[in-house]
């Protein structure tokens, strides 16, 4: 029998399971077409680490809580903790680095241009390096992000296609990308000619991009600042989208964190053979006794009216199952069996607790009712018959009814007036759980009593 955390935990990492499979198929499929290109070489271990490392943190939550073993829920639960912190960072981290960098717009043009100096030290000296960049502009040729831009007209005079007029394409709105890779800047002063053509009308230039622009298709523009500039500009644009969705995903993952927290538990209690599927505070039935023999075990049927209390005390292992032969059982740990370490977990963490004191310690009863139950229980109310032994009064009968002597046993039910007052309650409508607990508060203090005698 499994708990409901055990098993929400067992299916999400099912599916995240099921999730990483294309996910890594992707990453092997790639590694398959990188021998012929650079940006699948760039993408394909990215990929690949993502899937595998989603698939073995899948595998080990779910033989971890479908198993109930401990062991591995702690490693589970290492390497969530680690995977939340990074993703916590990771947000922080890009929302910093992408806190700078605006498009600048152009006078006559409906599109903004980039400059790679507005850009925080971090993305620009990322960009900046020759290797890393090699790879960004060969996955930017690869995407035709830039042939892809071309847009004809029909000649009023001929009606053939032609590139489309240098007003109208001053006026689109130009992604990043295409406006810092596939164009020359526009203080270089160049004519258009269509898209990513354009004719050099001077030979004075300040701006270094304007030497780097070539008409050359696989050249273009791919190596200006401008370029790295768009593609900082795009980069942020999609990082300020993604940190909403990671941030989604970071709520999710504390919550799968808590609840594999509590999956943990329930495992490392079924390892230590604790009681399951029941709670700890709670009984079969009230104990016979401030510290009955019976409370660590579970029985079958009632055995009192067969065997009596006496005798049940004197034989404790004493259960009826019905299934086969008399045998005893532990209810304390999940095979039934009798163990040391159940029972040194039932007397140092988890006893259970006399229901006599949960109710009298419960917030809704008046302090001084608390306190005088539990001084009752405890034999120190200022009875007379204590203050006599003590020498003060030579007086010990009960100053309500006069009828014998103040004892702590008399005062709560043995005085006329508190039988009356016991009377009247149970004859009011009380639940009948209510008044077996009366009941055995009474038995269990005059046995108490007994006993000490």
């Amino acid at each position: 029998m499994f708990r409901g955390s055990n098993t929400l935990i067992g299916v999400v990492n099912f599916v995240t399971f099921l999730v990483s499979i294309p996910i890594l198929g992707g990453g092997i499929w790639l590694g398959v077409r990188a021998n012929s290109t650079d940006c699948l070489r760039f993408l394909q271990w990215p990929i690949i680490i993502i899937g595998l490392a989603i698939m073995v943190i899948s595998i080990i939550g779910f033989a971890g809580a479908c198993y109930s073993l401990a062991w591995l829920l702690r490693v589970y639960l290492f390497v969530m903790f680690v995977v939340v912190v990074a993703l916590l960072c990771f947000i922080v981290f890009a929302y910093a680095v992408t806190d700078r960098g605006h498009g600048q717009v152009v006078v006559g043009r409906a599109f903004l241009e980039y400059q790679l100096s507005d850009y925080s030290g971090w993305l620009k000296n990322r960009v900046s390096d020759p290797g890393y960049w090699a790879k960004i502009s060969s996955c930017l040729r690869e995407s035709r992000v830039c042939p892809k831009m071309a847009r004809y007209v029909r000649s009023t005079t001929t009606g053939l296609r032609m590139a489309e007029p240098p007003e109208f394409f001053y006026q689109r709105h130009l992604s990043p990308i295409e406006s810092g890779c596939c164009k020359p800047p526009t203080s270089c002063g160049y004519t258009y000619m269509n898209e990513t053509y354009w004719m050099q009308t001077t030979t004075t230039v300040n701006d270094m991009d304007c030497i780097r622009w070539n008409n050359d298709q696989q050249t273009l523009c791919y190596r200006c600042d401008s370029c790295k500039a768009g593609v900082l500009a795009s980069t942020r644009r999609s990082w300020r989208k993604v940190s909403v969705i990671n941030i989604v995903v970071l709520v999710i993952l504390v919550i799968v964190y808590v609840v594999s927290c509590a999956a943990f538990r329930n495992a490392r209690r079924i390892g230590n053979q604790e009681p399951f599927g029941e709670s700890r505070m709670s009984k079969s039935r009230p104990s016979r006794g401030i510290f009955g023999l019976e409370h660590g075990f579970q029985y079958s049927r009632s055995l009192v009216d067969d065997v009596g209390l006496e005798g049940l005390e004197k034989e404790p292992y004493l259960v009826q199952d019905f299934t086969g032969d008399d045998r005893a059982v532990w209810k304390w740990s999940g095979n039934g069996k009798f163990a040391t370490r159940s029972l040194y977990s039932l007397l140092n963490f988890w006893g259970v607790k006399d229901q006599f004191f949960r109710i009298l310690w419960q917030p809704m009863l008046p302090r001084k009712i608390s306190v005088f139950g539990w001084l009752w229980m405890r034999q120190r109310l200022l009875t007379r018959d204590g203050i006599a032994k003590w020498g003060i009064t030579s007086n010990d009968s009960c100053l309500i009814c006069d009828n014998g002597k103040e004892s702590h046993q008399h005062l709560v039910y043995s005085c006329p007036y508190a039988t009356e007052g016991w009377s009247a309650l149970l004859s009011h409508g009380v639940s009948s759980h209510f008044r077996s607990l009366v009941n055995w508060i009474i038995e269990a203090r005059l046995r108490h009593e007994t006993r000490h005698e």
